[in-house]
């Protein structure tokens, strides 16, 4: 079987083996290149080779070559011939390539490895996520000084009556009023902004760094206990560049991690926030309020993604960590409000807001594994531990620090 063709260039009658057809071979007369097209009418065998024939009328017409497909353009025998001494052998790229791919799968397992123990490492402490890592408690920013086994013991605090406490228990008739309507963001910031504190936290474990905000005008901040936790000292700056020293805490709830502070109330200007009534709504716009890895008085926006309860975020962590059944020590029965507006070290007790102004939580822990998991616990928290707070004051603890003269521990 052979296919017959004619040449473009020198209408010269043609034929090729069937086998050939899509391949590109050279007219014997003027060396042009054709396409050998697909074969229409079964013919006899012929060589694997082009032929000359004569025969005008095999082709049903007299001077029209056959179509071809995309001829390209006639080279002559020199130009062959240099083309040819041109091309070089391929090389095998093979094991380039599998050399490759193989690095890829290394780095994607030691990745994969990383990601793993640094998910084992995150646990929940104090009410809070952990980060064991040596970045700190929570999302309060420790520089930790020394190793934990060389760090001393702190003095049991003692209570003391609160003179600035004056017994109210209900927390509305304390706060402020939010907006009527939807503020923008500008608006938003001028309104909140002055109940945000920052809190430079002198720690037995170090230097720390949160944030917090006035409740009252009695000088109550609320933070996260995990802000507070172990704390010697914590110094309190408002929005105006004021500064003061809080004078201990009243309430340190670890099941919720919130703690509330106490300042003296003529050391600043106080404003307190406003309360939001209710939960907010799934897709709820709201912003965090806080000092981000130090940056005081930031901000940052979101949407609210979900209300989450307590046991069910101790069962997903359980799932994505693999750690197993254990109590985290939170109150089960909380609920935590997921969201998207970016928290970092440093934002642990400041106040999520809606746009309005009230605070409807209080940023704790985002969990490092995914994009955008922030968690605050929820204003009806913060009712709570106000309404059932008692009126002593507590110090903060003091370390004993070690007189080799004497070869004792004292306070």
């Amino acid at each position: 079987m052979h296919i017959l063709i004619q040449c473009p260039s020198c209408s010269a009658k043609l034929k090729a083996p069937a086998n050939m057809a899509g391949r590109q071979l050279s007219c014997p007369k003027c060396s042009s290149m054709l396409i050998v097209p697909q074969p229409q009418v079964a013919q006899v065998a012929q060589p694997a080779q082009l032929e000359v024939i004569d025969d005008d009328d095999v082709f049903g017409m007299s001077s029209s070559p056959s179509p071809v497909a995309a001829t390209p353009r006639p080279r002559t025998q020199n130009q062959i011939r240099k083309n040819s001494k041109n091309q070089k052998p391929k090389r095998n790229t093979s094991w380039v390539a599998l050399a490759v791919i193989a690095g890829i799968l290394i780095l994607a397992f030691a990745g994969g490895l990383t990601w793993f123990f640094m998910t084992e490492k995150a646990e929940m402490a104090g009410g809070g996520i952990t980060f064991n890592d040596g970045s700190g408690r929570g999302l309060n920013t420790f520089n930790n000084s020394a190793p934990r086994s060389k760090r001393q013991p702190a003095k049991p605090v003692v209570p003391e009556a609160n003179a600035y406490d004056k017994g109210t228990k209900n927390l509305k008739e304390v706060s402020s009023q939010g907006s009527n309507a939807d503020l923008s963001m500008s608006e938003l910031i001028k309104k909140v902004e002055p109940s945000i504190v920052r809190l430079k936290v002198e720690s037995i474990d170090g230097e720390g760094v949160g944030s917090g905000f006035f409740i009252d005008t009695e000088g109550k901040i609320i933070t996260n206990m995990h802000v507070i936790d172990g704390a010697t000292s914590i110094q309190v700056e408002s929005a105006d560049g004021k500064k003061c020293e809080a004078l201990g805490y009243i309430v340190s709830d670890r099941s919720k991690d919130l703690a509330i502070i106490q300042i003296e109330p003529d050391k600043m200007d106080m404003v307190p926030i406003a309360i939001a009534d209710d939960f907010p709504e799934k897709g709820e716009k709201v912003v965090a309020f806080g000092a981000p890895l130090g940056f005081s008085f930031s901000q940052t926006e979101g949407i609210v993604s979900a209300i989450r309860s307590g046991l069910e975020i101790k069962q997903t962590l359980e799932e994505l960590s693999r750690m197993g059944d254990r109590t985290y020590g939170n109150d089960l029965k909380l609920d935590w409000i997921q969201h998207t507006a970016a928290i970092s070290g440093g934002n642990s007790g400041g106040p999520l807001v809606n746009m309005r102004g009230e605070l409807v939580g209080v940023n704790s822990w985002t969990h490092p594994s995914g994009q955008n998991l922030n968690f605050a616990s929820v204003m009806k928290a913060v009712e709570k531990v106000f309404s059932t707070r008692e009126s002593t004051l507590k110090q903060f603890a003091r370390p004993m620090t070690y007189k080799p003269n004497v070869g004792e521990f004292e306070y």
